[in-house]
């Protein structure tokens, strides 16, 4: 498949993208803050003889162009829209992973591209859960107090303990591109300014019918918020991935596919 990946200048800025090219209905994958396009390698390999497969390296992650530190999430949209649009998709099924969760969402509410939205470990932002301010809160206030807490730490934030326990080898390889990424620069999305930009408008104005997915021990993304999302939202299925920590499309890729398979399969 490596030639199936290549470098897309849109403007001054290079992505890093995977793209099959097949003549069939697009699905675009999204990747969470500080990941990268192959978090989507299972669903690549799942999805790529029947749909058009897109995946790609935000700004700022992986082989993309550096991030500013004036880049915004609803900069990181109009990014991703210019990008769908260089590559020629005016149609796609949307899926995004926390960062790229929230970059959906304002696909469903500022365009027409989305035929619909796959929204996991994510939760909503015009009006944000006491449980994500206190976690992040919390985070915060142990960076601050420990700024190296060392790899247990920061593997329980994305994943969870089954997946810790059986693929540690995986776990590591993950973190350690994690640990690549420009944390200073990544944080600019994270921003109260940034949250607030793209907080504008209710989630209950996207229409387009919607999945919303969650791991029962996702701590990035309290499961009480992100089902919070899914009741705000007028057209969606909402599925639960049991043993799972933020990454559930890695943890758990076969229910993760199946799961999206049968919501594709619902909607023709």
């Amino acid at each position: 498949m490596h030639d199936q990946v290549s470098d897309v200048q849109v403007s001054d800025k290079t992505f890093r993208v995977f793209d099959n090219k097949l003549e069939a209905t697009p699905i675009v994958f999204l990747h969470s803050n500080s990941g990268c396009w192959q978090h989507w390698q299972s669903q690549i390999d799942h999805f790529h003889q029947d749909y058009r497969v897109v995946a790609f390296g935000q700004i700022g992650c992986g082989e993309s162009s550096p991030l500013s530190s004036d880049y915004t999430m609803m900069r990181q949209f109009e990014d991703t829209k210019a990008l769908l649009k260089e590559l020629g998709i005016n149609r796609c099924h949307i899926v995004g992973l926390s960062m790229g969760g929230a970059c959906a969402q304002l696909f469903g509410l500022h365009s027409e591209q989305a035929l619909s939205l796959c929204l996991a470990g994510i939760f909503r932002y015009d009006e944000m859960h006491p449980a994500v301010t206190k976690r992040y809160q919390d985070l915060a206030a142990m960076a601050k107090e420990n700024p190296d807490p060392g790899r247990d730490f920061f593997a329980n934030m994305p994943f969870g303990q089954d997946f810790i326990a059986s693929s540690p080898d995986q776990v590591d390889e993950i973190l350690s591109g994690f640990f690549k990424t420009d944390y200073m620069a990544a944080a600019v999305l994270a921003t109260p300014e940034s949250l607030a930009e793209i907080g504008q408008e209710p989630v209950s104005e996207i229409d387009v019918p919607c999945l919303v997915v969650a791991g029962d021990e996702d701590t990035m993304a309290p499961l009480v918020a992100v089902r919070e999302l899914h009741d705000a939202l007028p057209n969606s299925k909402w599925c639960l991935i049991e043993h799972t920590g933020h990454m559930m499309n890695i943890e758990k890729p076969e229910e993760f596919n199946e799961t999206l398979s049968s919501f594709y399969h619902g909607l023709s």
